[in-house]
């Protein structure tokens, strides 16, 4: 997990920080789980690894079945993936193939009014009888690794992405049910370069260069239905939306307790937008270059024990859809909305036993979007210039050989600071859908070598659900988990959550 504005190998979608998952590579293994809970949640799993002297072969299966925790809830899930890589005998390079797939059928519950969701939670209402969707997602990426040089080394992935999704939804007994359909096609690559020479004056020195696009094709149908029988077409959008970007980063230790990371990114967006309804076609709004400086320092003169870090840096935001065309009325190009944060913090490892994190960090937007729900053609909402500052607080503690405790607490805050033309009371008002309060903690415990006891809860505080803060406050939550994993076998083990 990378926080905050100062990660420059990403642009688009990065305003905030980004999350890499590491799915497992290799292994000699044979794993299935079989798992049973309420609303009758059925699920089956299956992974086997494969790896040889060069090859390495990883496959995955799983099927789920639920009915759900409210009626008209039943859900239908598989996902299936491989992946195959390829390492010659000097270990100089490798070449990889991933391809995954996941499929899901839903019936949608709809939404409940605020009694009905209080005293009958688990309900649906009668005119959602017929709501429902349909999901498809399949990913195919190559990767190649290689070693070009004691000094340099190359790494780079190509991918494509497909997405298909329809559903049909009715919001409210007044409005018609409508089917939404989204077909998307994401198609991008990746490369980077990494040079590490010996410079006699520096303890260590890194310069990475890399470049990224991403080619989308999208269509967003509507129509407007009744059980699921067309009745006409409100819209029928096809847009293009490619982003194309590069970045330099360097990192410079002039001495072991001292890490200097200055970058720099700059992203171009491009596309065009129709609307098939009319044969009318928008462009992309001309954003320029968007330039991104970014600067990260740590400080570490206990050695392990502790390190002074902070970084800062600008990242960016775009409408999303319609939003980032311009489409009459508007005629204007609007500018990229710039996120600039930092952090300062106080990374700790006082004893084997003990480790943890305290920050404190503020992000200034200008012009901040915000999608609009259910809007008919697909609009965002401007914000305005916003703050986000707050404090982070993580504890890791290792009691001893048969105990783990962790803890984790954020205050969040933040303020509308100069508003929209169209929303002005929202001045001085709290962003909206942000918690002030965010928790977690837990602990495990290794009763006997063969029964693992755990505990963790997360939880936060309510939060507005507009921006003049004048609707009360909603969505506060305590969730609290209790686990239990017993090892029958070296190859079978029975959890109960």
């Amino acid at each position: 997990v990378v926080r905050g504005t100062s990660d420059a190998r990403y642009g688009l979608n990065n305003i905030a920080g980004n999350v890499n998952l590491l799915t497992r590579t290799g292994g000699e293994y044979s794993k299935a789980r079989i798992r049973y809970g309420s609303f009758n949640n059925q699920e089956t799993q299956l992974a086997k690894g494969i790896e040889g002297s060069n090859w390495t072969q990883n496959y995955f299966f799983a099927y789920q079945k639920a009915d759900g925790y409210r009626d008209h809830a039943e859900a239908d899930r598989s996902s299936m993936a491989g992946k195959w890589f390829y390492t010659p005998d000097e270990g100089n390079y490798r070449l990889g193939l991933i391809a995954r797939h996941y499929e899901t059928q839903a019936d949608e519950p709809g939404y409940l009014s605020k009694d009905d969701a209080r005293q009958h939670p688990t309900m649906s209402n009668s005119y959602n009888a017929t709501d429902k969707g349909t999901r498809r997602m399949n990913q195919l990426s190559l990767h190649v690794d290689s070693d070009l040089s004691e000094t340099l080394a190359w790494a780079a992935k190509a991918y494509s992405n497909s997405f298909d999704d329809r559903r049909w939804t009715q919001y409210w007994r007044t409005s018609s049910q409508q089917e939404r359909n989204t077909y998307e096609t994401q198609q991008g690559a990746l490369s980077s370069l990494t040079w590490r020479p010996h410079v006699s004056w520096l303890y260590d020195f890194a310069l990475e260069g890399g470049a990224d696009m991403q080619q989308q094709q999208n269509q967003s149908e509507r129509y407007k239905t009744i059980a699921r029988v067309r009745q006409s077409q409100t819209r029928d959008q096809q847009f293009d939306f490619d982003t194309y970007g590069t970045y330099l980063q360097a990192e410079i230790k002039p001495f072991e307790s001292l890490k200097l990371v200055p970058a720099y990114r700059v992203d171009k967006i491009q596309g065009d937008f129709t609307n098939e309804l009319t044969g009318l076609e928008y462009d992309v709004n001309d954003y320029g270059l968007i330039e991104q400086p970014k600067l990260s320092v740590v400080y570490s003169p206990w050695g392990e024990q502790a390190s002074l870090y902070a970084n800062w840096g600008r990242t960016f935001q775009v409408g999303t859809g319609a939003a980032a065309y311009k489409i009459p009325p508007r005629d204007t190009d609007l500018a990229p909305s710039i996120n600039e944060g930092w952090e300062t913090g106080l990374k700790f490892a006082p004893a084997d036993w003990l480790d943890g994190r305290l920050a404190y960090w503020r992000q200034d937007a200008t012009g901040e979007v915000s999608r609009r729900l259910n809007d008919p053609s697909g609009e965002s909402d401007n914000v305005g210039e916003t703050r986000r500052w707050g404090y982070d607080l993580q504890v890791n503690l290792h009691a001893d050989e048969r105990t783990e405790i962790w803890m984790a607490y954020s205050w969040q805050y933040s303020e509308i600071l100069e508003p929209s033309a169209t929303l002005p009371n929202s001045k001085g008002q709290e962003i909206d859908h942000i918690p002030d309060h965010l928790y977690n903690a837990g602990i495990s415990y290794a009763a006997t070598p063969a029964l693992q006891l755990s505990a963790w809860m997360n939880g936060q505080s309510n939060y507005y659900l507009e921006r003049e803060n004048t609707q009360g406050t909603y969505g506060g939550y305590v969730l609290m988990n209790l686990g239990a994993s017993y090892q029958i076998s070296a190859a079978a083990s029975v959890d109960l959550q």
